[in-house]
């Protein structure tokens, strides 16, 4: 949407599809842990050369051990201001409030939150990205446009109070506290609309591929991408590896397997998110070949997260690991099968 802000013909979707972050992939092996697209701004740096902008990422990594917070946070507001002067929009991360409600979890706007399912308090996600277009230091409030809510039409100048921002952001892990993000028109010459769908299709090559300059250097783990990283997901769903796995993380990290999965369900859930809103530009464009190969993607992430959400209900129904992997066996072996399809499925890009 901020690319839209800078040039009205980059929709939502068509700079999801331009990115070829729905094509991505990639994963932690032997942990099983399909990794989130990072703070790096691989994606956004290409759509930057694409569009002829230019893409520029600040934030308060580097900070010592006992920064002074009132320092810090007074240069993250005045860095905001000085790009809402020039007329910048700009992405940042907060946190996002869950409240527990009996089995359900939900957002403090009451939106249930079904990817939290089986995330403890302590291993809830609590970042969200959104963009700030104003604030208004005198009344103590922010102006926000919220994609979560956006692009279903709702979410458009928002408020909120500076003083809960200030919390939500100095709980942020350090690689994103004060983080913003923020593009700009620049002088360099986009490339031309006619090249564009040809280069476009040699990064989704890529991704496919794993060429890992087309990812986001990965935030904790070493990661295999694109089509390794499929295979070497496959391996560590054979039931030995899977109940190992599972086993590790309990005794090393004190995971329990039903978060592990749940983490597991909710990036599958993503995948499968950005795979729906790229078919949606290729749709618009009448690519109905792309479209379809793209769709069947999606149809797959979609079932791979069914199969994940009946492997959980084994576990959660079992007293003990190898029992409740016993129970799961079936959805075990669609996801193995479903994985199988996704690898093939790849092979077939042109």
């Amino acid at each position: 949407m901020v690319l839209g802000y800078l040039d009205k013909r980059i929709t939502y979707p068509k700079g999801m599809y331009d990115s070829a972050c729905a094509y991505g992939f990639a994963y932690h092996p032997g942990a099983l842990a399909i990794e989130v697209r990072g703070s790096c701004g691989a994606d956004e740096e290409w759509l930057c050369q694409l569009y002829g902008f230019t893409f520029e990422r600040s934030c308060g990594e580097d900070l010592p051990e006992n920064y002074d917070k009132d320092a810090a946070w007074n240069e993250y507001i005045d860095r905001i201001c000085g790009y809402l002067k020039d007329g910048v929009p700009v992405i940042t991360p907060r946190g996002w409030i869950a409240e527990q409600k009996g089995s359900e979890v939900r957002s403090k706007s009451g939106m249930r939150g079904f990817w939290w399912d089986g995330l403890g308090s302590k291993e809830r996600p609590d970042t969200h990205f959104f963009v700030i277009t104003g604030i208004d230091k005198t009344e103590g409030l922010f102006y926000m446009n919220d994609p979560i809510w956006g692009w279903f039409g709702k979410g458009r100048d928002e408020t909120g109070p500076l003083s809960g921002l200030r919390k939500s952001v100095e709980r942020q892990a350090p690689g994103l506290r004060y983080l913003t993000y923020a593009f700009r028109k620049s002088d360099a010459p986009p490339i031309p609309d006619k090249m564009v769908w040809q280069v476009v299709r040699q990064r989704i090559g890529k991704k496919i591929e794993g060429d890992s300059k087309v990812y986001d250097k990965p935030q904790k783990h070493y990661c295999h991408y694109g089509i390794n990283g499929w295979r070497s997901f496959r391996k560590d769903l054979e039931p030995a590896q899977f109940t190992r796995i599972l086993r590790l993380r309990k005794e090393r990290q004190g995971y329990d397997a039903v978060p592990v999965l749940a983490w597991q369900r909710l990036r599958l859930y993503h995948h499968h998110f950005m795979a729906k809103i790229s078919a949606d530009y290729l749709e618009e464009q009448k690519r109905v070949d792309d479209w379809a190969w793209l769709v069947d993607l999606e149809v797959l992430y979609r079932q791979m997260c069914v199969a994940n959400e009946q492997i959980i209900a084994a576990l959660s129904a079992s007293k003990d690991l190898d029992t409740g992997v016993a129970k799961a066996m079936p959805a075990l072996r669609k996801m193995q099968h479903l994985v199988d399809r996704v690898i093939e499925h790849l092979g077939t890009f042109k």
